[in-house]
């Protein structure tokens, strides 16, 4: 996932994996402020926040870091 997200938002530097949590419910929980520390972290959350609201149709106003539309 690191990989493909480097090439398809051309993110000069990436985290090394060692960097980020091992498991996927951990990398959701990643606050937005420690998404910003993180190298190419607010891309990287941004992407995984609208996976996640695809595959569950669950809004994360920390990985998406906008405001949620109103309905």
């Amino acid at each position: 996932w690191l990989s493909w997200c480097g090439r398809a938002f051309s993110i000069d530097t990436l985290p090394q994996p060692n960097q980020l949590p091992d498991t996927g419910k951990a990398l959701l929980e990643i606050s937005s402020e420690s998404w910003k520390k993180i190298p190419g972290g607010q891309i990287l959350a941004r992407h995984l926040g609208y996976l996640h609201l695809q595959a569950t149709g669950i809004y994360s106003k920390d990985l998406l870091q906008e405001d949620k539309p109103q309905n």
